[in-house]
This record gives C-alpha cells, sequence and structure tokens, in this order.
C-alpha cells in the first residue's frame, strides 16, 4: 500500500460509534512557546485497551509521530500516554517555529475503528520583540555596554533554540551559539544574561575608531530579529589659557586653547565677569594624527584702571561634557618696558642718592677725628 493509498484509507475507514473525535479544528501558538494542538476523542469505554489502541500524527501528511510504541520524527514532539488512553491523544511541540505552521492531522485507532480530524496550526512570531535606544554614547578609554535588549513569551531561552550574533559596520565581530565567540578579544557577551532577554555586547578600552553602527541580531526558534545601535565615542577636550597678563590702555590679544577632543564641533566662549566679551573668535579646529582636534579662542581686550582685578573666563561646551569646561583669573597688569624702564632708572636714582649721602657722611666722620674741634 503506498503513502496516498494509506491516507485515503485513513480518511475513508470505518466512523463505528465506539469512536467519535471532538475538539476545535484551529490551534494557534506563538514561537519559542509549547503549543498543545488538540485531539480529544469519546468511546464506549475509556480508558481503552492499550492492546488495541494506536495514535498517529501527520504534518502535511508527513508521519512525525506513532504511539504504540512511542516513536517521533523530532524530540519536540511528544504525547502523554496516560491521557491518550483517555481520550486526550494531543500533540505536544516544545519550543515550537514558525515552521511547525501548517495542517495537522491526528489519526487514532481503537479496534475496530479509526477516525481522523484535522486541525490548522498557525504560528504568529510575536514571542521575540527587540527592544531598547538605538543610539548610545561613550566616551574614549572607558568601557561600552552597548544594548540588545529583547522579550520572548518563556525566559529564560532554551541555549539549543538560541543564537546571538553582533556586526560592526557589516562586519561580524561576535557570535554566540552555545558558545561566545568573539574576533576580539575586547568584545564579550554575558551568556545568562543573554538566555534572561539581555544580549548586550562589552566593548573594553575605547577608541575612536569603535564609533559607528552595530548589528545585534537574536534568532530564537528559527525566529531572528535584528536591531541596529549607532554608538557614538567622545573624548573630552582639555582646556589651557596660553597668557594670563595683561598690560593696561594697551591692545591685549588672550588665547584659549581647547585640545583632544571629538568629534570637532566645539563652542569656546570668553566672558568678563559674567558677561560675553565682544571681538572674540574661533579659530578652524585641527585634526591630530589620533583622530581627535584642536581649536584656539582669541579675545581682544584693551583694559583701563578699572578692570583691575576683574575675572575673565575662557568656558567650553562640547557633547563629551555633562556641563561646561571652565578656567577663570583675575586681571592683573604687567607694564610694559618703557614704564619698567622708568621705574629701574628712578630706583637706580635713589639708590646712587642714598649711598651718596652715605659717603659724605662717612667723609665727614673721618675729618672729625683727624680734627677735633673742627666742625
Amino acid at each position: 500500500m503506498n503513502g496516498r493509498t494509506l491516507w485515503l484509507f485513513l480518511l475513508l475507514s470505518s466512523t463505528g460509534a465506539a469512536l467519535q473525535m471532538t475538539g476545535p479544528s484551529t490551534y494557534e501558538a506563538r514561537v519559542g512557546s509549547n503549543a498543545h494542538i488538540p485531539c480529544t476523542f469519546t468511546a464506549d469505554t475509556l480508558p481503552v485497551d492499550p492492546k488495541n489502541f494506536i495514535v498517529f500524527w501527520y504534518l502535511e501528511k508527513n508521519l512525525i509521530l506513532q504511539y504504540d510504541k512511542i516513536v517521533t520524527s523530532d524530540p519536540r514532539y511528544s504525547l502523554d500516554e496516560a491521557q491518550a488512553l483517555n481520550g486526550i491523544a494531543d500533540l505536544t511541540i516544545s519550543n515550537t517555529f514558525l515552521s511547525d505552521g501548517g495542517t495537522y492531522t491526528c489519526s487514532v485507532t481503537k479496534e475496530p475503528s479509526r477516525k481522523v480530524k484535522e486541525i490548522k496550526v498557525e504560528i504568529s512570531g510575536g514571542a521575540l520583540q527587540m527592544t531598547g535606544p538605538s543610539n548610545y554614547e561613550v566616551r574614549v578609554g572607558s568601557i561600552a555596554h552597548i544594548p540588545c535588549t529583547f522579550t520572548a513569551d518563556t525566559l529564560p531561552a532554551d541555549p539549543r533554540y538560541f543564537a546571538v550574533v553582533w556586526h560592526f559596520e557589516g562586519k561580524l565581530i561576535l557570535s554566540y551559539n552555545n558558545t561566545v565567540i568573539p574576533t576580539d578579544p575586547r568584545y564579550s557577551l554575558d551568556k545568562d544574561r543573554a538566555l534572561n532577554g539581555n544580549a548586550g555586547l562589552t566593548v573594553s578600552n575605547l577608541s575612536l575608531s569603535d564609533g559607528g553602527v552595530y548589528t545585534c541580531s537574536v534568532n530564537y526558534s528559527s525566529f531572528p530579529m535584528e536591531r541596529e545601535i549607532r554608538m557614538n565615542v567622545s573624548a573630552q577636550p582639555l582646556l589651557s589659557i596660553l597668557n594670563k597678563n595683561v598690560q593696561r590702555n594697551t591692545e591685549n590679544i588672550l588665547t584659549c586653547m581647547a585640545s583632544g577632543f571629538f568629534p570637532n564641533d566645539i563652542n569656546v566662549t570668553w566672558y568678563k565677569d559674567g558677561e560675553v566679551l565682544k571681538n572674540q573668535s574661533m579659530g578652524e579646529p585641527l585634526q591630530y594624527d589620533n583622530g581627535t582636534y584642536q581649536v584656539n579662542s582669541t579675545v581682544t581686550i584693551t583694559p583701563s584702571d578699572d578692570d583691575q582685578n576683574k575675572m575673565l573666563s575662557c568656558r567650553i561646551q562640547h557633547v563629551s561634557l555633562e556641563e561646561p569646561l571652565r578656567e577663570d583669573f583675575h586681571i592683573t597688569y604687567q607694564e610694559s618696558s618703557s614704564q619698567a624702564g622708568m621705574i629701574i632708572g628712578i630706583v637706580i636714582a635713589v639708590i646712587g642718592i642714598i649711598a651718596a649721602v652715605i659717603w659724605w657722611k662717612r667723609k665727614l666722620c673721618i675729618k672729625e677725628e683727624e680734627n677735633p674741634g673742627i666742625v
């Protein structure tokens, strides 16, 4: 008897009153869940005698489970023998895949009767949903924990049907399928956390070249999903004021340098007593070999006597800073070279006068000793 003849035989076989099939003809399950496809029946006597009882399960006309001695085509398929003898011959499928959807046929034989029932099974993919942000900010030299979170009907996930793959700019950098395999020792993934919905990638000792688009792919029960996360790596600027001494009533140019920052979008501003100064300008950022930038901001001031001890400030705003970076200093005056020369000349003259007076007094004292009584 060929397969088609057997199939027709099952469909057209005896329909004696001793055996009647019951239950729904449709069933819905979700990826990753345990499905219990219904096949119930009534008989004159329950439990039935196992010597005269057989159950067959078919998927799209292909035999997948046989019960007289349990034989299955997939270890995920099972049937409860005690329940089957009492009228519940349901097929259980553990950890369902999308491919488990289709038309199932339950064939129950209680000699001399045989009955069949078709059940249409639909498997939805809602069991796995990716969550978490699409952007991640981090600084050079730190440790990144790039987020990749998901939800599923059952957690922790069964590691036999679970896999995670990470790509950076389209290039494979880490895979997990029972074993974590990174392409660089700086990449790692926590297996236990991954099975519980957090498949985040850890990257140690970050450099600017680590910035870019990462793709997290999670495959659970043959239902893959992926999510892109852009990691933005920044470097904090250093602030240096090149000269803090100014001359009064003279045009002075002060320079504030920001260095070692990334990305190149930055704002450097000069203030005096909290107010933005005029006549300031910022040059074009210059890039170092390591990818970071340096830029100078200058301000031109002509301080008067009234500006003595007023506060000058340079402030830097950058994406890597939680609050602006700043340096303050008080205006102190450095005398000009002509003024300094005049002061030095006066000091020398005073010293000369003092020395002459001392010499003259000493001479008078000597004369008085040589000629007593002479004033």
